[in-house]
């Protein structure tokens, strides 16, 4: 087995699995850059973000194992069909509900002007609002759309669910289908985004479903940028048609200095950070499929590449 690892930590990454499964043929690249020319004999990749155009030079790969749990940027048409392709195991859900709890009570308790109060040297107690009987809509009901969903509820917050087919979830008051978002989005208070990017999802959110949220709603996005139509987001907030917007993903990233969303008071822009996961927090179950893929058994963690997940 000859793997190549590219990520910013790839000697980290080496390191620890030298240490569980050693004498593997390891080659590390800190970025697409330093990728060797001559990549015959690699027939496993674990990376992050990974250059299209070298992928296809990688003749001989017969699994591509992704770091995180999002593969939309890996699912390339010229991958051969024989590749497998792994995401992720479910670790990140933890840290991105924190994230997306966090940044929800940022807004309720009004910290940001307890902030300026404080650098004004000014005592004034500033309106806050509370979550419980407040209506959050997750967009998205997967493993991490659930667990915030959870959270959520634990806050006394009305949790409804969107996911492919409105089967019923133990963690929403409501499911809804895909389809049927004209019933779901007018009535919610925030909406948070956890589906992946796929063919289906992609622009799912443009001027037409902005418009029917309640002007006051606030959306979190923790799944992919291109979920929405940033231009049509970008006008929605500037006109006030829509409350606010807390991103930690975006279209282009890193998110250009051009982009209309920077000058937005109510846009919060986070660049990428909610959900990283130490190398050894994921090894462990990376490792576990070296070791099934020197066996020959099936991995853990497959994607299904028709559903883009």
């Amino acid at each position: 087995m000859r793997l190549l690892i590219v990520h910013s930590r790839a000697p980290e990454y080496a390191a620890l699995i030298d240490r569980s499964v050693p004498n593997l043929d390891i080659i590390t690249a800190r970025s697409g850059r330093e990728v060797p020319a001559d990549m015959k004999g690699i027939d496993v990749i674990l990376a992050w973000r990974f250059p299209k155009e070298l992928l296809r030079r990688a003749t001989d790969l017969r699994w591509l194992a992704s770091t995180g749990a999002g593969v939309d940027h890996l699912l390339i048409p010229s991958l051969p069909e024989a590749v497998v392709v792994t995401k992720a195991p479910p670790i990140f859900s933890g840290l991105i509900t924190e994230y997306v709890m966090g940044y929800i009570l940022y807004l309720t308790l009004n910290i940001e002007e307890v902030l300026s109060n404080k650098r004004r040297k000014v005592w004034a107690a500033p309106a806050r609002s509370t979550l419980a009987g407040k209506v959050i809509g997750v967009l998205g009901m997967g493993t991490i759309g659930s667990e915030v969903a959870k959270v959520a509820n634990a806050f006394g917050m009305r949790t409804w669910g969107v996911r492919r087919t409105p089967r019923p979830s133990p963690d929403a008051e409501k499911m809804f289908g895909r389809n049927e978002l004209e019933s779901f989005l007018p009535n919610l208070d925030f909406l948070v985004v956890t589906l992946p990017l796929t063919k289906e999802t992609q622009n799912m959110i443009g001027g037409r479903e902005l418009s029917l949220l309640k002007p006051e709603c606030w959306v979190v996005n923790v799944a992919r940028g291109r979920i929405f139509d940033e231009e049509s987001l970008a006008a929605a907030l500037r006109t006030g048609k829509l409350g606010g917007y807390i991103s930690d993903v975006f279209g282009v990233e890193p998110l250009p200095e051009t982009s209309p969303l920077w000058e937005l008071p109510n846009a919060l822009i986070t660049p990428h950070y909610g959900a990283i996961t130490p190398p050894e927090e994921f090894i462990p179950y990376f490792v576990d499929n070296v070791r099934r893929y020197l066996r020959g058994e099936p991995l853990k963690h497959k994607v299904d590449r028709k559903k883009g997940y």
